[in-house]
């Protein structure tokens, strides 16, 4: 009770919550019965207390909450006449960041059908496969992407919402009936370490409070602002971000691809307050000339779904400001920990403290905590902990907490660094490597633009560390083995350095490691 209640002044604070007159309030109350507990009834509510305000800005234009709610209400029309879809059967939403998306969202959760949340860049041979896994009754699809459904099969309805433009529909003629119980959200995970899984979440406003609040509170939100959302809104973070800045009535601004020029241009011509971004994509921002010029309008940059390197973090605050910020979780756990600019500048590195709700504990193979600095299993509590695989299976759960994945440590402040993967250590000669810090310390140095680093076979040391890397002019090999010999251990240095045009990334940014020996220059 005592979360709820500071969660709840929080976001009074920001102008979230706020008295409402009798009329509206009435209408508030009758769409929640309507729809549950669900994105429908965040947005629906946004549509009754901010009907003529602009919700989405997108490559179609303009559109107000109002305009949103009603076309939300066609396609749920649509596709409860046209494809029969009803309460708890499944309606995959496979479109790139737009009012598609969002529409797509909330007309399924209008229905109470289930929504998968469906990758726009996984191969034909993944998205057969997950489809014919989930079963959906309808997948809702940008037009380009027509062509390597057909290719994926299996046979099911499609529905393009977005054909050079965004589609019409008919306004809805009569109402749809009370949804009973909600459906769920389901996530994929991003299949960097092996086949893309469904992470099914039954939405739940409470459990909600927490990260919303946590998020207001550090990066300092308020209602009626304009947000950027880069990340797809298949992803995680895209997709809580999104429905953060719906449900708080501001201007979301949606990019159908993330170019870095064009990001920049929106941001200045809309002036953008609150910009969401992956890692990668603030690499390229900060590469582009008079960015600091162009950006005076933002207030607050959330950076997540990858790894922060602290070069690349202080970089771009040198020239935009101290309004970086950082969020660590995962499709399984939601979001767990914020870092804020202080926490960024004072420890390079940190992901930063646990939102209001979550808890983050470090373990040893035992079970036990680990002392203070001393890396262990990483393991996390949140409202937003998921339940299991639509395929079944779950996670390691230790002490009431689920096991990230993750190894990492905490600071005398209680500030999370995250070491690596359990999965991607390095044994090599007996020393136990993690690659972040080596990459870290690759892109530290002016020449190197992007790196990633892998363990191989070695036949004396059992596996050696090789780098892959994407320069900058000026490259010397011989200067950065001597930048990385004065911070890192001898059994952190990699003996293979590989330069390369450009790294393997997923559409969220992280570095696929299984495809760099593809990679060549």
């Amino acid at each position: 009770m005592k979360e709820l209640l500071a969660a709840a002044a929080v976001l009074t604070r920001a102008g979230v919550v706020r008295p409402v007159g009798p009329v509206r309030l009435a209408r508030i109350a009758a769409q929640t019965r309507r729809w549950g507990a669900s994105p429908a009834t965040l947005v629906g509510v946004s549509a009754v207390r901010w009907p003529d305000r602009v919700a989405i800005v997108d490559d179609g234009g303009e559109l107000t909450y109002r305009e949103l709610s009603e076309r939300a209400d066609a396609l749920a029309t649509h596709l409860a006449d046209r494809y029969e879809v009803r309460p708890n059967q499944g309606v995959a939403v496979m479109c790139r960041n737009s009012r598609a998306v969002v529409e797509g969202i909330l007309a399924a959760g209008r229905i109470g059908a289930d929504v998968l949340m469906v990758n726009t860049e996984l191969p034909a041979a993944q998205l057969g496969a997950i489809l014919a896994r989930q079963e959906p009754a309808v997948v809702l699809h940008d037009d380009d992407l027509t062509g390597r459904l057909a290719e994926a099969g299996p046979d099911l309805p499609a529905l393009s919402l977005w054909e050079d433009g965004p589609v019409d529909l008919p306004p809805a003629s009569t109402p749809l009936p009370r949804v009973r119980r909600p459906g769920q959200l389901v996530l994929l995970t991003s299949g960097t370490t092996g086949a893309p899984k469904g992470v099914p979440r039954t939405p739940e406003p409470l459990s909600l409070l927490g990260m919303a609040a946590s998020a207001v509170h550090r990066l300092g939100l308020r209602t009626g602002s304009t947000m950027l959302v880069s990340p797809p809104a298949f992803h995680g973070m895209g997709l809580a971000t999104l429905l953060l800045g719906l449900a708080m009535g501001d201007t979301v601004v949606l990019q159908r691809r993330f170019d870095a020029e064009q990001a920049l241009a929106a941001i200045q011509r809309h002036q953008v307050t609150d910009l969401v971004a992956v890692p990668a994509m603030l690499q390229r921002l900060s590469a582009l000339p008079g960015l600091a010029g162009r950006t005076g309008s933002l207030r607050a940059v959330l950076s997540g779904a990858a790894p922060l390197s602290p070069s690349v973090a202080s970089a771009f605050m040198d020239v935009v400001g101290d309004v970086l910020h950082d969020g660590y979780g995962s499709s399984e756990i939601g979001i767990v920990t914020f870092a804020t600019p202080a926490d960024l500048r004072a420890a390079p590195g940190t992901v930063g403290r646990p939102a209001l709700g979550a808890s983050v504990l470090v373990l040893d193979e035992a079970g036990q905590r680990v002392p203070t600095g001393t890396v262990g299993q990483v393991f996390v509590s949140s409202p937003m902990t998921f339940d299991g695989y639509t395929g079944g299976g779950s996670k390691d759960v230790r002490h009431g907490h689920l096991a990230s994945g993750d190894l990492g440590h905490l600071d005398a402040r209680g500030r999370l660094f995250i070491d690596g993967r359990a999965d991607d250590m390095i044994v090599s000669g007996g020393e136990n490597v993690f690659p972040q810090p080596v990459e870290d310390a690759l892109l530290g140095h002016p020449a190197i633009a992007d790196a990633a680093v892998v363990g191989v076979p070695d036949e004396d040391f059992g596996q050696r560390l090789r780098a892959y890397v994407v320069t900058r002019d000026g490259y010397d090999e011989d200067a950065v083995r001597a930048h990385l010999r004065d911070r890192l251990a001898r059994y952190e240095l990699p003996r293979d350095i590989v330069v390369v045009a450009d790294l393997p990334r997923n559409a969220t940014g992280k570095v696929v490691k299984s495809r760099l020996t593809e990679v060549t220059r």
